[in-house]
């Protein structure tokens, strides 16, 4: 059955700007082998209230939510019709699943290491405590040089980046390319991925030559192992014309934006909220370097797509 629900209002932000803690490069993967955060200019700051809708019904007002504090219901009848799906990112109940496994196989049992839903959830304290343990586990099993230590580095190598500790993130991320060298194809997709996570680093301390360096090799090796369109080309050259706006370099970011505009529109089509938000960016930036007629020409474009979605 589900979790007892707390009769409490929900208020979520989402602002995918720089935080006070860490400064965020142009492109950074959020957790795991595969997925990637896209690609921010600092212009852009978004403040969404996550709307107190119910997840059965879709009536708003609702007032009833998990205890996991992701989903809210009109009552326990709609919590209840929810359930089959919900349960399975639900927190609450995983850890009492990883509970009754550790007791079941014991402490030290592959099984029960776990992290990366909670960091889903942006619930970091959670999910590092819970990653160091799934660590300890996956090396006692596993070894040192394994993808699936791999894996739980990098994305506590994301939580350490994102808490600030920027040296830490680094010599993790160091690590997980060191382990992906190893275990993997040198010129491979996850080889090129853990290249870029050490740039996104890099970047976000400030070291823009020895980052541009890391991202120019990962992005050859991405377009070489998966072909232009692919999101790891895309969060590369959002991470190098990022850097170049920094360095006053406008002429040179404008058109790497250009080209991120171009694969977003590829990968996502033309109607994505992704390509409002490049638009939005390129409408800045033109701005910026006095270009009147294409800031307006990117922000209509962005507005008329707002429209259409």
């Amino acid at each position: 059955s589900p979790p007892h629900q707390n009769n409490a209002n929900v208020v979520r932000s989402w602002t995918p700007a720089r935080s006070s803690a860490a400064p965020r490069s142009g492109g950074e993967y959020t957790g795991g082998h595969s997925d990637f955060r896209l690609p921010q200019d600092q212009d852009i700051v978004m403040e969404v209230d996550k709307p107190k809708i119910c997840a059965t019904c879709g009536a708003g007002g609702a007032t009833l939510k998990c205890p996991c504090k992701v989903a809210m219901y009109c009552n326990a009848e709609c919590q209840k019709q929810s359930w089959p799906s919900h349960r399975k990112g639900c927190t609450v109940d995983l850890i009492k699943k990883l509970e009754k496994l550790r007791v079941r196989l014991g402490r030290d049992h592959e099984d029960v290491a776990a992290g990366e839903i909670f960091l889903e959830h942006d619930r970091l304290d959670e999910a590092a405590e819970w990653l160091d343990e799934g660590l300890r586990i996956l090396q006692l099993v596993h070894g040192e040089s394994h993808a699936k230590v791999a894996d739980f580095l990098d994305i506590l190598g994301d939580i350490q980046r994102r808490n600030g500790t920027l040296d830490e993130a680094l010599v993790t991320h160091k690590q997980v390319l060191h382990i992906r060298r190893r275990v993997e194809d040198r010129e491979s997709e996850g080889v090129a991925k853990a290249v870029a996570r050490v740039a996104s680093c890099l970047d976000s301390q400030g070291q823009y030559e020895r980052a541009m360096k890391k991202y120019s090799k990962a992005l050859a090796m991405f377009r070489a192992t998966c072909g232009e369109d692919h999101e790891g080309v895309l969060h590369v050259l959002g991470g190098m014309s990022t850097i170049l706006a920094r360095q006053g370099k406008h002429d040179e970011a404008l058109e790497i934006g250009e080209q991120v505009l171009g694969i977003m529109r590829r990968i996502h089509g033309s109607d994505h909220d992704n390509v409002v938000i490049a638009n939005l960016n390129l409408s800045g930036s033109y701005r910026r370097t006095g270009r009147a007629d294409l800031a307006l020409a990117r922000l209509e474009e962005g507005l008329e797509i707002t429209r259409r979605l």
